[in-house]
């Protein structure tokens, strides 16, 4: 005979998705630890081709750098700005989204972890806004002559 759809369950008898929503703390933690770290990860791959870069600079014949305000340098250097954002700024929000993430949970609202991941989005998308002025200060700097493109480097060596 079919359960009534107010009857108490065996324990471990939920649905698989709503056991493992119930653990929503470990579901925050692994997107945390998953975004910081394939931001790390993607960071460090980046980096490891900057070396290469910056002797292909000095070679004669190459073709000229792309101007600093096309979407040619714009765009890795947003990807590169949000990255670093994410995986620098992430790991310290990760108490505070947790703690929202309990309080959600809580205070009886459905869908806890909706709201903690909308939250958590909100925290980066502010951190990407910034990445974006970072990116057009960055740009600014090297049209200018202060910043080497390739290095990032102050141009002034006195500075």
């Amino acid at each position: 005979m079919p359960e009534a759809s107010g009857a108490a369950r065996a324990p471990g008898s939920a649905p698989l998705v709503e056991r493992l929503v119930a653990r929503d703390r470990l579901i925050v933690i692994a997107c945390l630890v998953a975004v910081a770290g394939l931001s790390w990860l993607w960071l460090l791959r980046m980096a490891s081709g900057m070396g290469a870069m910056e002797e292909m600079d000095g070679m004669a014949g190459m073709a000229p750098p792309p101007d600093v305000w096309s979407a040619v340098y714009l765009l890795p250097a947003l990807l590169m700005w949000s990255l670093m954002m994410v995986a620098m700024m992430l790991p310290s929000a990760t108490p505070m989204i947790l703690l929202f993430a309990r309080f959600a949970r809580g205070s009886g609202q459905p869908r806890a972890l909706g709201r903690t991941t909308l939250f958590a989005f909100s925290y980066v998308a502010l951190w990407a806004a910034f990445s974006l002025a970072a990116t057009v200060l960055q740009a600014a700097l090297v049209a200018g002559g202060a910043v080497s493109r390739v290095a990032l480097a102050v141009g002034d060596a006195r500075i």
